[in-house]
């Protein structure tokens, strides 16, 4: 696989996970909402969802446009990959515009062009520069020191130093971005994937590392409701989303060996570090927009 297919892979991905967000978002229209407390009660969360069928519907674009974002991952650099799947918000409020008729600001739209031309940066000159072997020592130390941030984080907002709300979103943000590494790292060490091949999901599940990966899920997924539940979305939200494309980020650098500057001290080795800045600023503009309607 040459470097454009895998960035073809993961902008269908993207969309994919955009269409997905909308059809789910529109399921959830035409059902009662889902409070807080529902989440302890399992069984009626998922009654609820499945009993709508657009909901069902968008639950499979999102499942397939995950697994074209894992392909993706096991061919292309982390930073690439990680920050073009960003593309899947730019999708969504495009897709939730026609579909949802949905309003499009200003602010918006700066957001969508500033994640648009960011893509084009990383697109237009594709380089794998990430090391072959895995380090699982430092993928352990790593983990670890983002867990202790995240407490640490949690134990400053019982001080009151910072909101809870922002501590709180700031741990579901590090998990977050921690089953980002994860999920990289069971695509490194897959040996073979086809994504139509049942077998071959099996073999992924089976890694050790899911069980971990659906653990941090999990917990960042509580973690993130109950922020939400004690402040403002539209803080909350980016302050999310921000660490769960940081962690990532710096996870490439420092533990998968991958090149900020992938051409050293040529003029192309801008279009790398300026496509993940355009495109973290753009996101982030969009997920505070999104959380300023809620």
């Amino acid at each position: 696989m040459n470097s454009y297919d895998y960035i073809f892979l993961v902008i269908i991905g993207s969309f994919f996970s955009g269409l997905g967000a909308v059809l789910q978002r529109s399921g959830l229209r035409v059902k009662p909402p889902i409070e807080i407390k529902m989440f302890f009660k399992i069984h009626e969360v998922l009654i609820h969802l499945f009993s709508s069928p657009r909901w069902f519907i968008g639950a499979c674009c999102t499942v397939f446009g995950w697994s074209l974002y894992f392909q993706a991952l096991r061919y292309g650099d982390l930073l690439v990959v990680k920050t073009l799947f960003s593309l899947n918000v730019v999708f969504a409020v495009i897709l939730a515009f026609f579909g949802l008729k949905e309003k499009i600001v200003h602010l918006e739209l700066i957001g969508i062009s500033l994640t648009i031309v960011g893509s084009l940066c990383l697109a237009i000159l594709p380089v794998t520069t990430r090391k072959e072997s895995l380090d699982l020592n430092l993928l352990l130390i790593f983990t670890i020191t983002a867990i202790l941030f995240s407490l640490f984080s949690t134990f400053i907002s019982t001080k009151r130093k910072i909101g809870k709300e922002i501590a709180l979103g700031i741990s579901s943000g590090t998990l977050y971005g921690l089953v980002t590494v994860y999920t990289n790292a069971i695509a490194r060490l897959t040996q073979e994937l086809h994504i139509f091949d049942i077998y071959s999901w099996i073999q992924v599940i089976g890694n050790p590392f899911f069980i971990i990966l659906t653990i941090f899920s999990l917990t960042a997924f509580f973690i993130g409701t109950s922020a939400l539940s004690l402040g403002r979305a539209a803080i909350v939200t980016p302050v999310i989303n921000a660490l769960a494309v940081i962690i990532p980020l710096l996870a490439a650098i420092l533990l998968f060996g991958e090149l900020l500057f992938p051409f050293g001290f040529s003029f192309y080795s801008i279009f790398r570090p300026l496509g993940i800045t355009f495109v973290i600023v753009g996101t982030l503009i969009l997920e505070h927009q999104k959380g300023m309607e809620k």
